[in-house]
């Protein structure tokens, strides 16, 4: 009878292909009802997906190789994260240039503290010291680096969204809540591998389910990604609230308004 690390190998493997294939069809999928304009970096991170995807399976997990292709491609979709999450926070501004401005102080701004929450955060981490696979916990440790980074930008957004009543694309809102689960998802179980170790059992069954979230969101994408959601805008902020909406929208008009005469009045900032 299959031990439970063999059961959870077999699973991964299965999940992977399974995974892999999603990947190929939401980015097929985008291309035909015409959102990969709209969703560049988004159409990239996925295709860097698939083709890491592909090129894995085809070599041997034992390989010098296979250490090689993994360790730079999670490098390469680490990148790739950051600019899909620029994207988003383009897409959310976009009826708000003046906001919009802000862009690079906050971004700037952003990255520091979370830098600064993510090294912290890592402790844990950088005190596993016996740890049998170095070379596999200094990337997973530079992986949780960056997605807590950038789950933290996605939080900065999400307050934006759920306090200010902005209508927002349906595409648009389902694209932040799925990647924001998507990246809280890593982060944990980045931690939670990195502190527990490499051994075989615990990674098997933390990979597993980091898997079989990932492969959730992508169906869901699949499913929830359709060319009228583009058009059909929803107003997630301040719902409990409503009668404070208008007074809201127009706060954020006048933010707006400001910071667009800063930047004409500041060129160069």
């Amino acid at each position: 009878m299959p031990s439970m690390t063999q059961l959870l190998a077999s699973y991964q493997t299965l999940v992977w292909i399974i995974l892999t294939a999603c990947q190929a069809v939401l980015l097929v999928r985008l291309w035909l009802i015409r959102l990969v304009p709209r969703y560049k970096w988004f159409s990239v991170f996925l295709g860097l997906h698939v083709l890491q995807g592909v090129g894995l399976l085809g070599v041997n997990r034992a390989s010098n190789l296979y250490a090689y292709l993994y360790i730079g491609g999670a490098i390469v979709l680490a990148i790739a994260s950051l600019l899909v999450v620029l994207e988003l926070y383009g897409l959310v501004a976009k009826d708000y240039a003046g906001i919009g401005t802000l862009g690079r102080w906050v971004i700037s701004g952003g990255w520091g503290v979370a830098a600064i929450v993510t090294l912290v955060t890592l402790i844990p981490d950088l005190t596993n010291t016996t740890d049998a696979y170095p070379k596999l916990l200094a990337l997973a440790i530079f992986q949780r680096a960056v997605h807590s980074a950038l789950l933290l930008f996605l939080l900065i957004i999400s307050v934006f969204l759920a306090w200010f009543p902005v209508p927002l694309s349906k595409n648009t809102v389902v694209h932040t809540v799925l990647f924001a689960i998507m990246f809280s998802t890593t982060a944990i179980l980045l931690l939670l591998r990195n502190t527990l170790g490499y051994d075989d059992s615990p990674y098997r069954l933390l990979s597993s389910i980091e898997l079989t979230i990932h492969l959730l969101c992508l169906l869901a994408w699949i499913a929830l990604l359709k060319p009228q959601g583009e058009s059909k805008t929803l107003v997630v902020g301040h719902r409990w609230q409503p009668g404070q909406s208008d007074r809201l929208v127009g706060q954020l008009d006048a933010i707006n308004s400001s910071l667009l005469r800063t930047a004409r009045n500041n060129p160069h900032n």
